[in-house]
């Protein structure tokens, strides 16, 4: 099941690319002096856009349509989010905090063929485990680099200045210089406004009875520090 997980969305990934490079094309297409004149003797976007792909490249680029159509509905139905309670991430996490993202960086990462981000959050207070630092690097998959954005259903995100309580876990068990993974992707992170912290749930399908989709940020901390 995680094997067809990972495969279908590094597939989706790569044909989300192609696709932002279709339209990068298609763009230009409409833009160049030939396309200009072409317009003006009343040719079509779409004449305009056959006259300026080659046949190979527009078969490709419907063979891409097709097979996203059929990864899409295979992934839908391959994945279903199971909710966990407080209790299972905070024992599954090396360090929870609460803080508040600084900046966030978004690159593409040409080995795996998707956009990683990296957001810099500033400790406010430690909850569980041990921290000596008073900033933390926090890497996910998606983002977006340049017009092409990629953001995973069940994903985390981060945006700069948001207060937030997240259940880290050390990337590769190597916490020397190496970032921090939200555990349980979109469930590790708690979005906190005023005294409430709130996280997205609606990727979740079973088990919303035991999450603790919206709580007050004292709950939380007393919950999360009696697991210890």
């Amino acid at each position: 099941m995680v094997a067809l997980i990972t495969l279908t969305n590094a597939i989706l990934v790569k044909l989300r690319i192609i696709g932002g490079l279709f339209m990068k094309k298609f763009t230009k297409a409409l833009t160049w002096p030939g396309a200009r004149a072409m317009s003006a003797k009343g040719m079509s976007a779409k004449g305009i856009l056959y006259a300026s792909i080659s046949d190979g490249a527009i078969c490709r680029i419907l063979l891409s349509i097709f097979v996203f159509c059929i990864v899409s509905v295979t992934a839908s139905k391959a994945y279903t989010a199971v909710g966990m309670s407080t209790e299972e991430i905070a024992k599954s996490s090396d360090v929870v905090i609460v803080g508040v993202v600084d900046k966030v960086k978004s690159v593409w990462d040409k080995k795996e063929g998707t956009i990683i981000s990296n957001a810099d959050v500033k400790v406010k207070e430690v909850i569980k485990g041990k921290l000596d630092k008073k900033l933390v690097k926090v890497e996910y998959e998606g983002g977006t680099v340049g017009d092409i954005s990629f953001h995973l259903s069940s994903g985390v995100s981060f945006t700069k200045g948001e207060e937030v309580i997240v259940f880290l876990k050390v990337k590769n068990g190597k916490p020397a210089g190496s970032p921090y993974l939200v555990y349980g992707d979109v469930q590790g992170k708690y979005t906190v406004k005023k005294d409430k912290a709130e996280k997205n749930v609606s990727s979740l399908e079973s088990n919303l009875e035991n999450v603790d989709a919206k709580v007050s940020v004292a709950e939380l901390i007393k919950k999360v520090k009696s697991i210890q």
